[in-house]
């Protein structure tokens, strides 16, 4: 019979007290050889659930409609997103939270604030949603966060919102002259 040594309590065990064996996906070595034995597993779990007495089991995403958990876990990537950039160019911390940008893409009823087309969750689609600052020197805070399309985004860059809008009426006065020229010719 093979014994394997708990990791936890440090007592030689029979492989059956140990959770199911697996290998990790590349194949190379056991992925259960790191794992405490069941005793030990539920030990844990049981104290854990004594310190954290008002948990129901049911995770942070039941308090979202099953339906918008696709939307959080686009969220979440967007958050992650903005505090990798923060962390890169060294810029001020966020006070974001997903609650708070749920509720703004929940208030924005899905639709981008620049210019009204309706955010995919897909990545990498140019409608996909993605976190913009209204004034791009006073970070990712609350109040000065908005829900854009990513070309929005893109387009918009570190522009205020008034000079993108003032270069979008820009484009389209200049698309008319070029119209207008073409027809007279």
């Amino acid at each position: 019979m093979e014994v394997k040594t708990c990791p936890s309590c440090g007592l030689s065990k029979p492989l059956d007290d140990f959770p199911n064996r697996k290998r990790d996906p590349i194949g190379f070595r056991d992925a259960s050889l790191y794992k405490p034995c069941k005793a030990c597993a539920a030990e844990t779990a049981r104290n854990w659930r004594k310190k954290n007495k008002g948990y129901d089991g049911s995770g942070r995403m039941s308090q979202y409609p099953r339906e918008d958990w696709p939307l959080m876990s686009a969220i979440r990537t967007r958050v992650r997103e903005a505090i990798n950039r923060i962390k890169k160019f060294g810029k001020q911390d966020t006070d974001l939270d997903e609650r708070y940008l749920y509720e703004l893409f929940k208030s924005q009823d899905g639709k981008c604030a620049l210019l009204g087309y309706e955010m995919s969750i897909e990545r990498k689609h140019p409608l996909c949603l993605s976190l913009d600052q209204i004034d791009p020197g006073a970070g990712y805070v609350k109040g000065n966060i908005q829900w854009v399309t990513w070309v929005a985004n893109r387009a918009k860059g570190d522009m205020t919102q008034d000079d993108f809008y003032r270069m979008c009426e820009i484009a389209i006065e200049y698309r008319k002259v070029q119209r207008l020229s073409k027809s007279a010719a």
